[in-house]
């Protein structure tokens, strides 16, 4: 029991500490930062409050990592905008320098190519003007 103690609190201090890491880089505006933050607190207070055996004590901690989580979606939501508007640009840079590549490049044909296509065309016209199969 002692053990168990130890470590329900050592669960609730280790979530105090990541929630007093995510006030200051929130606040300061690091999103990229405090979103693991956000992430690791839940852990630790989901374990805190599986093993709390207060009501009132784990609804005010699961009231607390509700709002927490909504705030964490926010900036999710932020850092998804902010990854995937310079990656669209990126995106849109790379199909423009392709399209001019490929538009200044002229196509390679040998003259063996050449003389396989008209042999296959031969070969073909050949098989669809009869009206029997030549193998």
């Amino acid at each position: 029991m002692l053990i168990v103690c130890a470590m329900y609190r050592s669960f609730r201090e280790q979530a105090i500490e990541y929630v007093k890491q995510v006030a200051q880089e929130d606040s300061a505006g690091n999103y990229a930062k405090a979103f693991p933050l956000y992430m690791n607190s839940f852990e630790y207070f989901k374990t805190y409050a599986k093993y709390e055996n207060n009501y009132k004590i784990r609804e005010a901690v699961m009231q607390k990592v509700n709002e927490h989580l909504r705030r964490a979606e926010e900036i999710r939501d932020v850092l998804d905008e902010f990854v995937q508007a310079p990656l669209r640009v990126v995106i849109m840079q790379r199909c423009r320098k392709a399209e001019k590549v490929l538009a200044r490049q002229k196509p390679t044909v040998r003259k063996s190519d050449l003389e396989i296509h008209e042999r296959s065309t031969k070969v073909l016209d050949l098989f669809m003007s009869t009206d029997e199969c030549i193998l």
